[in-house]
């Protein structure tokens, strides 16, 4: 399996992003940052991508993370924070087991937990986006 990383430009174009350098992003290292686009949001497309003998096989899944930076251009540290927690909200909620006299309610508690994760910490592409995605992915 295969990890390719885009960002989205400022003119919505995406553009291949190392992993190396997201990763470094990631972990919050000193020497890596985006100052262009410090204080704004960025938007990414991580596209994982089955290979055979090293050739692209099939597209397994894509996500849409939107970051904050901060001042320096490095991922906001609280708001990557928020959203480990919104994600562990969701998947507490997912796998909550009610109490015995509760057994007739239908939980649905992960499904707006979801829904608020999905829309403060990712983007939704344009299907022509979508279709470039694809493309860039497989090559």
């Amino acid at each position: 399996m295969s990890v390719r990383v885009f960002l989205l430009d400022d003119t919505g174009e995406l553009v291949r992003f190392p992993y190396a350098r997201f990763s470094r992003l990631w972990r919050h290292d000193p020497l890596e940052s985006l100052p262009k686009s410090s204080t704004r949001f960025v938007c990414f497309a991580l596209a994982y991508v089955q290979l055979v003998d090293r050739q692209p096989y099939r597209l397994l899944d894509i996500e849409y993370p939107r970051y904050q930076l901060d001042a320096e251009g490095r991922f906001d540290q609280e708001a990557v924070q928020r959203s480990l927690q919104a994600a562990a909200k969701m998947t507490e909620a997912y796998f909550f087991k009610p109490a015995e006299d509760e057994s007739n309610v239908i939980r649905a508690e992960h499904r707006f937990y979801r829904a608020r994760y999905k829309g403060e910490f990712n983007w939704k592409p344009s299907p022509k986006q979508r279709e470039e995605l694809y493309h860039l992915a497989m090559r």
